[in-house]
């Protein structure tokens, strides 16, 4: 079933696409792809609703080495590029983290990205999807109901913390704010 799946999305994508992805030069054909599939149900369904990450993930530069936070943060705005990510319950921002997803999981299982490399980009991947919500709703409530006049942290625990999150880690948070108060508007 996965494997017919999989192929259905790569016909949706473009008939020869999924066989033209590189990791780091190299041709990922069948053997990979196959065992990307085979280890990732998520994978496959979100290639399913989203076959033009084949197509993104054809394009050499994507997955030929690791990236930074700040090109993580560059793609996404670029991705964006006039629209707001916030738009429409944040689409292009599950969009960006859904391909970013396939596109780490790749390269884990081409064997290109060693496994600390893998933890730091999902830590990455986590820490910029949560400081997007975060600044978009910050200043969506001050807009609305005026500045608090508490400040207020929000810590990382556990894998998230310690940059370690891989595919299946959950994300820990602690909201921390100095005072009570109230609301200038």
């Amino acid at each position: 079933v996965r494997r017919w799946l999989f192929r259905r999305a790569a016909r949706r994508a473009g008939a020869a696409v999924w066989l033209h992805v590189r990791v780091c030069g190299v041709r990922v054909g069948d053997a990979v792809l196959g065992h990307l599939r085979a280890v990732s149900g998520v994978v496959c369904a979100r290639l399913l609703r989203q076959p033009a990450i084949l197509s993104w993930l054809a394009h050499p530069d994507v997955a030929a080495d690791r990236r930074g936070y700040g090109r993580m943060l560059t793609d996404l705005r670029n991705l964006a590029g006039r629209e707001p990510v916030a738009a429409n319950n944040f689409r292009l921002l599950r969009l960006w983290k859904g391909r970013e997803m396939v596109r780490i999981a790749l390269r884990e299982v081409a064997g290109v990205a060693p496994l600390e490399e893998t933890l730091i980009e999902l830590s990455q991947l986590a820490d910029i999807c949560l400081t997007t919500v975060f600044e978009y709703w910050n200043e969506e409530f001050r807009r609305r109901w005026g500045a608090p006049a508490s400040e207020l942290a929000i810590f990382g625990l556990g894998k998230l913390g310690g940059r370690e999150l891989n595919h299946s880690s959950d994300v820990d948070l602690i909201f921390v704010y100095s005072e009570e108060g109230n609301l200038t508007a």
